[in-house]
């Protein structure tokens, strides 16, 4: 018989899931129960159990060891790099469910189920995050995606959203399948899930074998999936353009900060030692997510589509970073993560407010003179697109700046070349929005929704955030340095 023996240091370490968790169930239950109740009330709630998530986030700074520490009999991992991914996952859901009282409002659709998904889908970023088990990691991912399924068709009578879900779901279980095959092949190899043991059995074995090897090989096909690597991207820019404006915010950035996690986990982590058969791989899809990423960027009229492809070459960018697999990937990594949460969700909280009743209006053409009717939101949109594109003084400079640099470190200099001309070749559509909205008169009238005091507080915070790591990006860098 197997002695189990779990203690309150176990539950401490996952804390803010624990939070969040009960928070998620009591909302799904208040929902229901209450009905009488203001809906809108329910994201407040939510937003009230995020920041009880952060602040029971920022108790684990001060259990947390040098080096880390293993829970639930290896697990679970915490260390650094799991406080920090937990606080760019909760940030991330609070700053999206403020968004959706406007977009409710908007739409006149009654988000009761939206913000105990959003709560739960957060949860299996946070697992992910944390795991240091291949079933654990497994557990928070199909935590994450069964929410996010459910959130990109919440639209239920709109024809795009659905096909969204639908999408979405077929290809999300088709990945599920490469990754669990993937762990399969490498549990079969190592003797166990463990990605401690799974270091091990790497690092000891230069030549780990054909199982061992496709094991890696699938587990990265299922990661690219969920990053929206080439070509392995085909569900974005359906998924995007057809979920909720809010889920799409939430999805371009959480569900892609977990999947990097994921891979910082795997990849860099366990798998360190066996760079030589990854190495190259990655190489070649970064280059191939980055160009093409920006190539069919380039034609797309449609903002939300023009985004998806935007976020799949960011994807690129962010993968020079671990194709690098230096002392500063981690920190490189994390930082640009937290620079795209803030330009990406100020971006789509603009898109949201332009695009009125029904995404009606989400043609780039519809945001011509938008710097005359609505100076405030023009701003804002500028300052991220600027920002997307790589213009000092933003974040965004800086987060390709260091991914850059780690890449340089490590020998890449090919890879930087290629990532820098795609970055210039990116300045062409994002100041394509910047032209329409200062230079170009708007061809017919329409109604842009109005910018309620949540959704101004989002806008102001990404702002804040874009230009604060673009000017002080040490001080981020020296927190985030693991």
């Amino acid at each position: 018989m197997v002695n189990i023996n779990i203690g309150n240091a176990d539950f401490l370490a996952i804390l803010p899931m624990i939070v969040l968790s009960f928070t998620g169930i009591y909302l799904l239950v208040q929902g229901v129960m209450a009905p009488r109740m203001k809906k809108s009330v329910l994201s407040y709630l939510g937003i009230v159990g995020i920041l009880f998530s952060i602040i029971s986030n920022f108790y684990l700074l001060t259990i947390v060891t040098e080096g880390g520490q293993a829970f639930f009999y290896g697990m679970i991992y915490l260390d650094k790099l799991t406080i920090i991914l937990n606080f760019i996952f909760l940030v991330t859901a609070a700053l999206c469910l403020l968004l959706v009282n406007s977009y409710s409002t908007q739409e006149d659709i009654e988000f009761i189920e939206f913000t105990p998904l959003v709560i739960f889908a957060t949860v299996g970023m946070m697992l992910m995050g944390s795991s240091y088990s291949l079933m654990s990691l497994f557990l928070g991912l199909e935590t994450m995606s069964i929410a996010l399924y459910a959130l990109a068709g919440f639209r239920k009578f709109n024809r795009r959203s659905l096909e969204a879900a639908l999408k979405y779901f077929l290809l999300g279980a088709f990945a599920t399948g490469f990754l669990l095959y993937g762990i399969a092949l490498l549990y079969g190899a190592a003797g166990s899930t463990s990605l401690e043991a799974i270091a091990n059995f790497l690092s000891q074995n230069s030549n780990p074998g054909m199982m061992a090897t496709f094991g890696i090989a699938l587990m990265i096909i299922g990661f690219a999936f969920k990053v929206a690597l080439v070509p392995f991207h085909m569900w974005t820019p359906d998924v995007y353009q057809g979920a909720p404006m809010p889920v799409t915010a939430f999805m371009a950035v959480g569900a892609k900060a977990a999947g990097f996690a994921a891979i910082l986990r795997v990849i860099i982590g366990a798998a360190g030692a066996a760079e030589p058969i990854w190495s190259d791989l990655l190489w070649w899809l970064t280059v191939i997510t980055m160009t093409g990423g920006n190539l069919i960027a380039l034609v797309q009229s449609d903002i939300k589509r023009m985004l998806a492809y935007s976020s799949i070459a960011h994807a690129g960018y962010i993968m020079i970073g671990i194709v690098a697999a230096n002392d500063v990937t981690v920190s490189a990594v994390l930082f640009y993560l937290i620079v795209y949460m803030f330009m990406n969700i100020g971006a789509f909280a603009v898109a949201g407010i332009v695009s009125g009743k029904n995404e009606r209006f989400v043609d780039i053409k519809h945001y011509a003179g938008l710097g005359k009717a609505q100076p405030l939101l023009a701003l804002v949109m500028t300052v991220c697109m600027f920002s997307l594109a790589g213009f000092p003084p933003t974040g965004g400079f800086m987060g390709k700046l260091y991914i850059f640099k780690a890449a340089y470190q490590s020998g890449f200099q090919t890879l930087v070349i290629i990532g820098a001309l795609n970055s210039l070749l990116s300045v062409y559509y994002y100041i394509r929005v910047v032209v329409a909205m200062y230079f170009q008169e708007a061809a017919e009238e329409q109604e842009s929704g109005s910018i309620l005091p949540e959704v101004g507080l989002v806008l102001l915070i990404a702002l804040i955030g874009i230009f604060y790591m673009g000017i002080f990006p040490g001080n981020t860098l020296t927190w985030l340095y693991y």
